[in-house]
């Protein structure tokens, strides 16, 4: 991380002119540097994913033979991708 601040560090004065003899020199020298960082990263991720499948019941009657009755398939699938970058 580079620097927040600048030149407010190391705060210096001088005194220019007369300093003889009862001569009056004074040299007031205030620096305040504030810096408030504030970083939420609040990050939910949800990936849900209910699947159902029924194919039924193969039947048959009142017949001589059953025949060639069958169920029919079932397929699921799914696919999730989820990518999160934070720079702070």
């Amino acid at each position: 991380m580079g620097a927040f601040f600048t030149g407010g560090g190391d705060p210096s004065g001088s005194i220019t002119g007369a300093t003889g003899p009862q001569s009056n020199n004074d040299v007031h020298v205030s620096s305040t540097n504030t810096l408030n960082v504030n970083n939420d990263n609040d990050i939910h991720v949800s990936n849900n994913n209910f699947q159902s499948g029924s194919s039924g019941d193969a039947r048959v009657s009142d017949n001589t033979t059953g025949g060639s009755a069958s169920t029919g398939s079932v397929s699921n699938s799914s696919n999730t991708s989820t990518t999160i970058s934070v720079s702070n």
